[in-house]
């Protein structure tokens, strides 16, 4: 079903969401597809280009965004961001993603792509022609909550000003894993972390920059990083 989306001035400058699907008791939205054709914009803060509140469960969901999603432009600094969010668990089987970015998420404070939930190996790509780029926070969040493996790839372009172009958070019995196929580049900050048993941060580019002081790597807490790539870092 095609929608008509009208633009209404006004109201919250924070806390707004632009595409949304929420599992309730008296819904339940399985086999569902969220697409951004256009641009989702949001001056203000705690606020989401994405969403998905998958509750308990849901299968068969899909966000793509082909298009572009901006939150905090102007002057408002905000914080609490995300371009592109899961909470709550997700099935679907291997031929769909569940969270698929093929074009711009660029996002003040906060994170391009978030998962605090479950979606398993294969479903969470920026894509090759994803670019994501973020002032301050995270390119990709991945925090699940279930008991199989999960993943978050980069074949694209992620840009941070300051904070964690990809981040891992484990502490589970399965993986938790970010990897990078493409480009990631960070001022200030970490290019890649892994925190938490069982996290997982992998690197196969060559194309990984970092700023001055700045860290490559970072793993704690029985995290793990890996790196493929032939890397030169110089120094002045």
């Amino acid at each position: 079903e095609n929608l008509a989306v009208s633009t209404i001035y006004g109201g919250y400058t924070g806390y707004k969401v632009g595409m949304f699907v929420n599992n309730n008791s008296t819904n339940n939205p399985s086999r569902t597809t969220i697409q951004n054709d256009g641009t989702i914009r949001f001056n203000g803060y705690s606020s989401i280009g994405m969403y998905t509140s998958a509750g308990n469960g849901l299968s068969d969901i899909q966000m793509l965004n082909n298009g572009t999603i901006d939150i905090n432009t102007g002057n408002y600094t905000g914080y609490s961001n995300f371009g592109m969010k899961l909470d709550g668990t997700v099935t679907n089987d291997a031929t769909k993603k569940i969270i698929l970015n093929n074009s711009t998420i660029s996002i003040s404070n906060g994170a391009g792509i978030a998962v605090t939930g479950s979606t398993g190996e294969g479903f969470v790509e920026n894509s090759s022609a994803g670019k994501i780029t973020v002032a301050s926070g995270t390119g990709v969040y991945l925090a699940p909550t279930s008991t199989r493996v999960e993943d978050a790839v980069n074949n694209g372009t992620i840009t941070v000003t300051n904070g964690a172009v990809m981040y891992a958070v484990g502490g589970r019995d399965e993986i938790t894993r970010v990897i990078n196929n493409g480009t990631i580049s960070v001022t200030t900050g970490m290019g890649m972390a892994a925190t938490g048993k069982n996290s997982e941060a992998v690197n196969n580019s060559k194309d990984f920059i970092i700023g001055a002081s700045t860290g490559g790597f970072y793993a704690a807490n029985g995290g793990k990083v890996i790196n493929t790539a032939n890397l030169s870092v110089n120094s002045s």
